[in-house]
């Protein structure tokens, strides 16, 4: 993720459940809120280049 939005990653994952969100998809908005999560877990140890 991190690889193809670059720091736009988070902002990206956020329009997403947005997206997912409004259309009702609560499986798509569990999914990408796990994603953000894991990716704020890589950003702030460091562990993302």
């Amino acid at each position: 993720m991190h690889r193809m939005h670059g720091d736009r990653a988070v902002p990206w994952l956020a329009e997403r459940v947005g997206e997912l969100a409004l259309i009702g998809d609560e499986a798509g908005v569990g999914r990408f809120r796990e994603i953000a999560w894991r990716l704020e877990q890589l950003t702030t140890q460091g562990s993302v280049e």
